[in-house]
């Protein structure tokens, strides 16, 4: 569910994600990981209310195929930002940097120069 087009999630992320699970420890530090964030009521912290306060110019890069969260969220975050901008990643999932590094490294440098 993390890609965009699954058929080219990189074989050294798959097998290096492959061998994490096997750790005994794999699910419990994913649980506490999720409880950390989740609760019974949901998300234990909205950032949303303060993007306002971020004032450098921020790059919010997104995958148009993110399944994992809407993209109406990062809508939402760059619109409450001051100096934000987003850039859609065509095909992308919810790991972009993963799924396409050197289409992101491009997005990065481009916004990374037209801020200096």
């Amino acid at each position: 569910m993390v890609f965009g087009r699954p058929w080219r999630a990189p074989q050294a992320w798959l097998e290096d994600q492959y061998r994490r699970a096997q750790d005994p420890r794999f699910m419990e530090t994913n649980l506490r990981a999720l409880r950390l964030q989740i609760g019974l009521r949901g998300q234990r912290r909205i950032v949303r209310d303060e993007l306002p306060e971020l004032s450098v110019p921020t790059l919010v890069l997104w995958g148009t195929s993110d399944r994992v969260i809407p993209i109406g969220h990062a809508y939402a975050a760059v619109a409450r930002m001051p100096a934000g901008r987003l850039r859609l990643l065509n095909g992308l999932g919810h790991v972009p940097h993963v799924e396409d590094p050197d289409r992101v490294a491009v997005e990065i440098r481009s916004f990374l120069a037209g801020i200096t």
